[in-house]
């Protein structure tokens, strides 16, 4: 898939996951919609910060790092925005539930380092 294509089809889910999030964190409550919903409620938060970092650091690498191509920037940016929505979602998880403490906080943050560093380790 090119990448113009690949980022507007990010640009509408991130647009609608996030219309969504904000909808939903308006409108309802978590006794209204749920355990089911406020699973769903934490997916499309996930896809929709997911979405939006992507095409945040997409664009701050295309400024930054001109000597790598389109495809392994856009690769790249989709990682790092996925591993940093996911730590965002597990601490509002976990804070919702009363359950976060430091050595979680410890633990989250060195596992997605180490995620990190081992897909930057691989090029």
């Amino acid at each position: 898939m090119r990448t113009g294509t690949f980022l507007s089809l990010v640009s509408v889910i991130t647009a609608v996951f996030g219309a969504a999030v904000l909808v939903s964190l308006f409108a309802t409550n978590p006794t209204s919609i749920g355990p089911v919903g406020v699973t769903l409620w934490f997916v499309s938060l996930l896809i929709g910060l997911q979405g939006a970092l992507t095409l945040l650091l997409y664009v701050r690498k295309r400024r930054k790092e001109l000597e790598i191509g389109s495809q392994a920037r856009l690769a790249s940016a989709w990682r790092q925005g996925f591993l940093l929505a996911l730590v965002v979602t597990i601490f509002l998880a976990l804070s919702s539930l009363r359950q976060l403490g430091l050595r979680d906080v410890v633990l989250i943050v060195v596992l997605i380092g180490l995620v990190e560093f081992y897909f930057r380790s691989r090029r």
